[in-house]
């Protein structure tokens, strides 16, 4: 055999397997478009891309709505514990009592009630981080701290 003759043979195994693989590339086209032209391809495509378009734009927008939920809830009132006491030992009973609305951050207000026979007195205070300007009571201090362990 003269190596013109091998070159030939090889040649001709070559174009066999190249007419092979373009075979199987034709039959996976063909699954691939089920029927389909390349305009319906086409058109497919378009709508799936702009269905993904849509679906991002919820997503974003559903985000958005998640984090200011989320804040809405950081600031709303969570931690209120309540202690009932009797700030006269010579009467009465456990009429009295102080209780703390606070939120998540340490910011509300404490609320705190002094009950005597002749008359009953409500107080409001300020809290920031936990905290007041305003000079709290013993029981205004432990709703307070309560309300910090929660």
């Amino acid at each position: 055999m003269t190596p013109y003759l091998i070159g030939i043979i090889i040649l001709g195994i070559l174009v066999i397997a190249l007419s092979y693989l373009v075979f199987l590339l034709n039959k996976r086209i063909t699954i691939l478009l089920r029927g389909k032209n390349g305009k319906d391809l086409e058109e497919s495509i378009k709508k799936i891309t702009e269905e993904l378009e849509d679906i991002y734009g919820r997503l974003h927008q559903h985000s958005d709505t998640l984090k200011n939920h989320n804040t809405r809830i950081s600031n709303s009132i969570k931690k209120v514990p309540t202690i009932r006491f009797n700030p006269f030992s010579d009467s009465g009973g456990n009429q009295s009592f102080a209780s703390a609305f606070i939120t998540e951050d340490g910011n509300g207000v404490v609320i705190s009630s002094l009950y005597s026979r002749e008359k009953t007195s409500v107080f409001a205070k300020p809290i920031k981080g936990f905290s007041s300007t305003f000079e709290l009571t013993n029981e205004e201090k432990d709703v307070l701290e309560q309300a910090k362990k929660q």
